[in-house]
């Protein structure tokens, strides 16, 4: 019998984070840091606003509803495994689903940093990006 299992290509980490309360100032991270391919990690799943069961493992195992609060946020860092590469590196944020509706709304303000940031090191202007220092 032939499973059908199509695994993502390791092109991007995605990193999950977890919004403390009603505020998009504090987080927890969920997990380590994991690949999966570029169009999962931008595309619609994780579009700010959608929902998700999430499995929490600390300090008990419990499952959730949460809610992305916050636009996906793309950087690059150095690959975890060669230092002379740089990946991309998606971060989504959640909110808990029954702490959604008394998040404010997101605003120019709000989103202004995070894509000025994006712009600045995105891989696409970045001449190191997916390349040895040596080259």
């Amino acid at each position: 019998m032939q499973d059908n299992v199509i695994l993502p290509k390791p092109e991007v980490l995605l990193r999950l984070m977890l919004f403390h309360g009603i505020s998009r100032h504090s987080a927890t991270q969920l997990c380590p840091d994991a690949w999966t391919d570029f169009d999962t990690a931008t595309g619609p799943t994780f579009q700010y606003g959608t929902e998700h069961t999430l499995t929490l493992f600390a300090p008990e195992p419990e499952q959730g509803r949460y809610v992305v609060a916050m636009i996906p946020y793309l950087r690059h860092v150095l690959h975890p495994n060669n230092p002379n590469l740089r990946v991309p590196l998606v971060t989504i944020y959640f909110a808990d689903r029954d702490l959604w509706p008394l998040f404010d709304p997101l605003t120019e303000e709000d989103l202004s940093p995070l894509l000025v940031d994006q712009r600045e090191r995105s891989g696409w202007s970045d001449s190191w990006f997916g390349r040895p220092d040596d080259q």
